[in-house]
């Protein structure tokens, strides 16, 4: 059985695979959860609030998931063989959730969850988290510039592998961002 705050975060997600955010009332949402406004407001303070909490539990999952993956151990693995395992990371677990993050990725009404999810992959490039050929092309750039872009690069993968009517496996997508950002990240 799910919680009441799944709840609400379910009906919030249905919505907004109908309507615009601005169009979502919280009225709407304890209609499609089956609950009443009193109850929706023991556990949220608005619908902004439910938003927050979706897109926080998604990063820390995602984080988890992304951060955490398993490298085998090896002398000769190469930091683009580490980083093909990170990408796979990466897109199994937005294949898994596609139909939220297609919701919050590909959505122009002003939800903020692309720019947060490029600011949390910079922070992953900036921090050494994630390997990145980008994070290696010239001294004088400065990493913050190159985390930008890299991650901005990897979104716009993300969310034109979202738009995909047949979307290719999420290992093949890994595979493809590898090939592109390797043959564009070669040192001059």
């Amino acid at each position: 059985m799910i919680s009441t705050k799944e709840a609400i975060q379910n009906a919030f997600i249905e919505l907004l695979i109908h309507q615009e955010y601005t169009k979502i009332s919280v009225s709407s949402i304890t209609k499609t959860a089956g609950i009443n406004r009193g109850t929706f407001y023991l556990h949220y303070k608005d619908k902004d609030e439910v938003l927050e909490t979706i897109q926080e539990r998604l990063f820390q999952e995602l984080e988890q998931c992304v951060l955490r993956t398993e490298i085998p151990f090896s002398l000769d693995l190469s930091r683009s063989k580490e980083l093909q395992y990170y990408m796979e990371q990466l897109f199994s677990y937005i294949e898994e959730y596609d139909h939220v993050f297609k919701i919050l990725l590909l959505d122009e009404n002003g939800i903020s969850f692309s720019t947060n999810m490029n600011q949390m992959i910079s922070k992953w490039l900036i921090d050494g988290f994630l390997p990145h050929p980008m994070m290696k092309l010239k001294e004088e750039i400065p990493k913050k510039i190159l985390a930008k872009v890299a991650a901005s690069t990897i979104v716009s993968f993300i969310k034109e592998w979202l738009y995909l009517e047949n979307r290719e496996p999420a290992s093949k997508m890994a595979g493809y961002y590898l090939r592109i950002v390797m043959n564009n990240s070669v040192k001059r």
